[in-house]
């Protein structure tokens, strides 16, 4: 079944920006982001994958997709940044789990 790009794009626009909130929410420790959540946005960007080959075919024959391809450009870039702040923090705990780790190992060979 064809599904119009107006649909695709509303749809994953939706289901980004419902991903961003909670990665908000991750970041600022109310929510937990894990693997079930990373497959879901690796779902959202592989639905688009194909209207981005045609984004600017799209953009001249539908101008009135243009504000949806805007808003998925601005969510992409907003997900980038918050994915690499997610990095850093993880990088963050890693360093305090092996430091506590070394601690621990230290302690119980005194």
């Amino acid at each position: 079944m064809y599904e119009e790009p107006r649909q695709v794009l509303e749809r994953v626009n939706t289901g980004l920006a419902q991903a961003l909130q909670h990665l908000q929410g991750a970041l600022s420790g109310t929510a937990s982001f894990g693997a079930r959540d990373v497959r879901c946005l690796r779902t959202l960007l592989a639905e688009m994958e194909p209207l981005l080959g045609e984004s600017t075919q799209l953009r001249e024959t539908q101008p009135e997709l243009g504000p949806e391809l805007d808003r998925y450009t601005s969510q992409l870039l907003e997900l980038q940044k918050m994915v690499e702040r997610l990095r850093v923090g993880l990088l963050v705990q890693q360093t305090a789990l092996e430091e506590k780790r070394t601690q621990i190992a230290a302690t119980s060979q005194w």
